[in-house]
């Protein structure tokens, strides 16, 4: 199976570059939100395994759906039918494994990376 982040070492050495703590730090707010929501990070190691996570999830639909459909998708292309984009049949399969991966890593929301809770809230895109 081909994975676009766990098959590309430069991608974790920047996940794990010293200026990174930092980094997320700021993205996350200082974990203020950790006593808001119970999925937050509470530190810097429980941000970066929640990023690993989802890394780890969108590389594998890179690698095993995105890449193998992208020739298809350049070449089909989307087209206006009734004055409504219909995409290429690719795009729609790219769409549907973001839509189910969402769905499928939601089922467990306890352990649910903020990142996928936020992405889940805009699942209506991928319909």
């Amino acid at each position: 199976m081909s994975n676009f982040y766990t098959d590309n070492e430069s991608l974790k050495f920047y996940l794990g570059h010293p200026m990174m703590e930092k980094i997320v730090e700021l993205k996350e707010r200082n974990y203020a939100e950790k006593g808001q929501y119970p999925d937050a990070p509470e530190d810097y190691e429980d941000a970066l395994d929640n990023y690993d996570k989802v890394m780890e999830i969108v590389g594998e639909i890179c690698g095993e759906v995105l890449a193998p459909n992208a020739e298809s998708v350049d070449h089909e292309g989307p087209k206006v039918v009734n004055n409504e984009i219909v995409y290429a049949k690719g795009t729609q399969q790219n769409h549907e494994a973001l839509r189910d991966a969402v769905n499928n890593f939601t089922k467990n929301e306890e352990d649910l990376p903020v990142a996928i809770v936020k992405a889940k809230t805009f699942e209506y895109i991928l319909k």
